[in-house]
């Protein structure tokens, strides 16, 4: 996926300051909407709420995890007092001026803003917007506090999106009419009225602009609030603070249009026109295969093309189906693909005995088409899962520390016999067991998470990715130099570092270090893992966050 061009680094910095400097200004707003209600005006417990509502979406994100709560606590104490007569308010009321009374205390211990760059500490009321090519989805943030829907609009960037954010359902809503979006990630509550943000999307879908996925973000984890997400037509409901690699998931499942894999299917028959007729049939039912002949070029074919599935003739010459099949299975990259045996021969003992020497399946010639593309189908889907089930890491989706290998030999036998480079690099995330110690086990698993979700985005289809062990990942790039795969990794880094994560804690940042090592200039498959496992470390020696080269740690 193609990746955006912009200062991440310095627009996250600048909106955590500007949030760290607005925060008295913000509780201000809060006690003065409160103590105006408290003076006889009765709107103003909607807007108490509001601001209560707004401080209590934020903070935590840029970490004030403790004021953001007590924040909370104040919007949903407002919030039983509306429902409550006037007459048995009382110890609400006392209850929630004791709950504003600690803001100052809260104020005190938080962190202190670093000097600013900018003339002021208020936002600027221009949407924010990163713009970028146009076949990368659109997503539009409707968020009334500007700076958390900057900050959301940012991330989404790092995760190859372009990002629009709004302030207000009546700028969203021209915006719609402008240029409809791919997604919507829309704050429940705004100011206005009660789950004002769903009611805009009830509104657009009166005017035929319905269809649009969309994201809730909200404080709010009520049955309520949710049932009414649901009638809207939401499609998912996030709680703040945001996490940001479950919005980003939820975001690609309902942006993505990428088709499915097609099965690939090698198909073995020594009579060349009915080996074609069943590829042909198999290729016009959505798969890609490939054909041969000559049952002893089978292995070469079968290692190169690398099918889900292998559809052979019993009866050949040379080798037959049932020594070839037992050929396939005494090897451990074969052993796994499915079999399935076309012949003529009707015999229940010989079916029985292709089944014994490896066989996942028997059909009959001749076999109708629609039959053929249904047992290929239905065998090559439970192959692929299997597959990926036994090869994969359950929690990153990537590739598993003996899978990984297997891929790099093939890829570098490849690369050997096409002449071209491949490069090799590890990962690992920087100062892992101290997230795990000060955040937590399910923290460490968000961050590790994010990386790998990152890594699927910014690198190519052809490349291959896996999770080496606990915080270390491996990625292979084919036809890349040691020099180009450095390039495409500081990209990566510098993305990864602006991540924030969120769960249950202040919000933090991650990095990685990285080292890389590339064929031709080291020619064997366990030099090169240890050569950028040795790049790695020299990274790590040099200060972390950082990429090294198996040339310059050689030197």
């Amino acid at each position: 996926m193609v990746r955006l061009s912009v200062d991440s680094s310095s627009r996250v910095n600048d909106l955590s300051e500007r949030y760290a400097t607005s925060l008295p200004a913000r509780v201000s707003r809060l006690r003065q909407a409160w103590a105006n209600f408290r003076a006889g005006d009765k709107k103003a417990l909607q807007t108490a709420h509001d601001e209560a509502h707004t401080l209590a979406g934020s903070a935590a994100t840029f970490g004030f995890a403790e004021l953001g709560e007590q924040a909370r606590r104040v919007m949903r104490d407002i919030e039983v007092s509306m429902m409550t007569s006037e007459a048995k308010r009382g110890d609400q009321l006392t209850a929630i001026e004791g709950l504003l009374s600690q803001f100052d205390r809260l104020l005190g211990e938080s962190r202190a803003p670093r000097p600013l760059a900018i003339a002021s500490a208020e936002p600027s009321s221009e949407p924010f917007r990163v713009d970028g090519p146009k076949d990368l989805p659109l997503v539009y943030v409707l968020d009334d506090d500007v700076v958390h829907g900057e900050f959301v609009a940012l991330q989404l960037t790092q995760f190859g999106y372009r990002a629009r954010q709004f302030s207000s359902t009546d700028e969203t809503k021209c915006a719609i009419v402008e240029q409809r979006p791919d997604a919507l990630v829309i704050d429940a509550v705004m100011p206005g009225g009660e789950l004002d943000g769903l009611q805009m999307l009830h509104e657009l879908r009166r005017l035929g602009y319905g269809g649009i996925p969309s994201i809730v973000i909200t404080v709010r984890s009520d049955m309520i609030a949710r049932l009414e997400a649901v009638r809207a037509g939401t499609s998912a409901y996030l709680t703040k603070p945001i996490d940001v690699i479950a919005l980003v998931d939820r975001l690609d499942e309902l942006t993505s249009t990428e088709p499915s894999t097609p099965y690939r299917v090698v198909v073995i028959d020594d009579e060349s026109e009915v080996a074609s007729y069943h590829a042909l049939i198999l290729q016009q039912a959505g798969m890609q295969t490939a054909v041969t002949t000559e049952p002893l070029e089978a292995m070469a074919l079968v290692t190169e093309f690398r099918p889900d599935l292998v559809l052979m003739d019993i009866a050949m010459p040379e080798c037959t189906g049932l020594e070839l099949a037992t050929l396939f299975r005494q090897q451990e990259l074969f052993a796994s693909v499915p079999i399935v045996f076309l012949s003529q021969d009707q015999n229940a003992d010989r079916r029985l005995a292709a089944l014994a020497h490896g066989g996942d399946d028997f059909l009959l010639k001749p076999i109708a088409p629609e039959h053929l593309v249904t047992a290929v189908t239905a065998r090559a889907r439970r192959s692929r899962w299997l597959r990926n089930r036994i090869a994969r890491d359950s929690l990153t989706g990537l590739l598993n520390h003996a899978s990984l290998r297997q891929e790099f030999e093939f890829e570098l036998s490849r690369a050997r016999r096409q002449r071209t480079p491949v490069a090799f690099a590890m990962l690992d995330v920087d100062h892992f067991k101290l997230v795990n110690d000060t955040y937590g086990h399910a923290a460490g698993d968000r961050v590790l998470e994010g990386l790998a979700r990152l890594l699927k985005q910014g690198l190519r289809s052809t490349d291959i990715l896996g999770r080496y062990g606990g915080e270390e990942f491996a990625i292979i790039l084919p036809n890349t130099d040691e020099q180009e795969a450095v390039h495409v990794l500081e990209r990566l880094r510098e993305s990864f570092s602006q991540i924030r994560f969120s769960q249950g804690h202040p919000a933090f940042s991650s990095s990685f270090s990285c080292g890389v090592a590339a064929y031709p200039a080291i020619n064997d498959a366990s030099l090169l893992r240890s050569a950028a496992d040795a790049a790695l470390y020299r990274a790590k020696a040099l200060g972390r966050n950082r990429i090294e080269r198996a040339e310059q740690a050689a030197h």
